[in-house]
């Protein structure tokens, strides 16, 4: 089952050691119907794994145990999928008050004049959760 969110923006961001992009994603929540999240593109393994000493150059494989290969970032080969960064607590929010979130974006540092009318767009174009498929119901267990 294919995950349902948008990527609203992305950014670089980075420490003494590495860089990263950084998602600001709108996906189903468990509580609210929407939930606000910082995320990352998956990492599938470590560029040095595919550096060829003929070419002189890393050569990535089009896929990682399945997954597409997204490109490099730093030392790490990523994927398309995009995970929840676990450092920033998602929040979750109704339809009609994404202005709520408000603090939220402030405190991640990614709230400007256009972020609030691109959230809302991107709230239309999810639709409502569907029970059972992006929001757990009482049959569906949660892992």
């Amino acid at each position: 089952m294919a995950k349902r969110y948008v990527v609203l923006r992305k950014r670089e961001c980075s420490s003494m050691v590495s860089t990263w992009d950084e998602l600001l994603c709108v996906g189903f929540g468990s509580v609210k119907p929407y939930k606000l999240y910082l995320g990352a593109f998956e990492i599938l393994g470590e560029r040095s794994e595919f550096y060829d000493d003929e070419a002189d150059e890393y050569i990535l494989p089009d896929d990682i145990n399945g997954k597409a290969v997204r490109g490099s970032k730093g030392d790490m080969v990523i994927g398309y999928e995009v995970e929840n960064a676990s450092y920033r607590p998602e929040d979750e929010f109704e339809f009609d008050e994404p202005s709520e979130c408000e603090g939220w974006l402030a405190g991640a540092r990614w709230v400007d004049d256009r972020l609030l009318a691109e959230l809302n767009s991107a709230v239309v174009k999810l639709g409502q959760p569907k029970a059972g498929i992006d929001r757990p119901d009482a049959m569906t267990s949660r892992f």
